[in-house]
């Protein structure tokens, strides 16, 4: 999905290119031959990838993540690209060669603090770096970076335009600095379908840490069925007590144990993560079963050698 530029739109604007056969050369091009209006344009923009090696007029921030509102209506990143090669603005229109000198210092840092970060942890943890899980933004610190759009004092260079009176632009301008070194990275993790353990704990609240097996809980009979008697229980979680599990001797229906608005408490015998929901008894022997007897969860660190299983309550 892509603000202002839905599905509809967006075959619509495929299907004019493939009729057309043209080459789209730059983002203003979109607008130049009228391929979008202007404020699905000015929505959409910033989300479209403009790039090739024989596109003579593309604009290096067309494959990036910033507006055009930046790098054309306002020349910020033009200014921070000359003012962190300490040239003089000769306010050319061409100034693409100050961008990509700027781009390409920024990228030889990334490399570099890559491979140094890369060193460091297999000198001490062996040859188990992930390249996947390393993010610059977050696992280098600001005082190593060495690229020259570093040394410049952005949010100086923000206050006084805003004391000028043309508006905050900070944020854009440590964006400018970011797209500068990570050209169109989504800072962004993908997402993770949520099942398991995190869908169980966005709803509930609940972990292996507070609900497991072994673990008594309190609620109230909500129905009793063929099968077994359903609970509701703290946290709006449901629970079922199966019918063997009523009582230690053969039960007929639950209603010879409990009735429908009935509170009590009961073992948790196991927690059915996937169907948000947990399974009780009310047997005595599982009241009475030690602490310890019952199955660890997993997501827990193990217990040590030395725990004393008998004294554990």
């Amino acid at each position: 999905f892509v603000p202002g530029l839905g599905p509809r739109k967006a075959s619509q604007l495929r299907q004019t290119l493939n009729r057309s056969g043209e080459m789209v050369e730059s983002r203003k091009y979109l607008l130049k031959q009228r391929l979008m209006g202007p404020t699905v344009y000015n929505n959409a923009v910033a989300f479209l990838r403009i790039r090739g090696p024989d596109l003579p007029d593309l604009h290096p921030l067309d494959d990036t993540r910033l507006h055009p509102d930046v790098y054309i209506k306002n020349t910020w990143a033009k200014k921070i690209a000359i003012d962190a090669l300490e040239k003089e603005d000769d306010n050319r229109d061409d100034h693409h060669h100050h961008l990509l000198e700027v781009m390409r210092n920024s990228k030889r840092q990334v490399e570099l603090l890559y491979n140094q970060t890369k060193d460091e942890w297999e000198s001490e943890y062996g040859n188990t770096f992930q390249v996947n899980i390393w993010d610059p933004r977050r696992n280098v610190p600001d005082d190593r970076w060495q690229d020259k759009v570093e040394e410049l004092d952005l949010e100086a260079f923000a206050e006084r335009i805003e004391e000028n009176g043309m508006g905050k632009w900070l944020t854009q301008f440590l964006m400018i600095k970011w797209e500068f070194r990570l050209p169109f990275q989504d800072p962004r993790k993908p997402m993770e379908p949520l099942t398991g353990d995190k869908l169980f704990r966005l709803i509930t609240g609940e972990s292996d840490t507070t609900l497991r097996p072994g673990y008594e809980v309190t609620g109230k009979v909500t129905k009793n069925g063929d099968f077994g008697s359903r609970l509701k229980l703290e946290g709006d979680i449901d629970g079922f007590i199966p019918l063997r599990n009523l009582a230690d001797e053969h039960v007929q229906t639950p209603e010879d144990i409990v009735s429908a608005g009935q509170v009590i408490t009961a073992t948790i015998t196991e927690v059915k993560k996937d169907h948000i929901c947990i399974d009780l008894s009310l047997k005595m022997e599982d009241f009475r079963r030690h602490p310890s007897s019952w199955e660890r969860p997993k997501t827990l660190p193990p217990l040590d050698q030395y725990f004393d299983k008998s004294a554990a309550k």
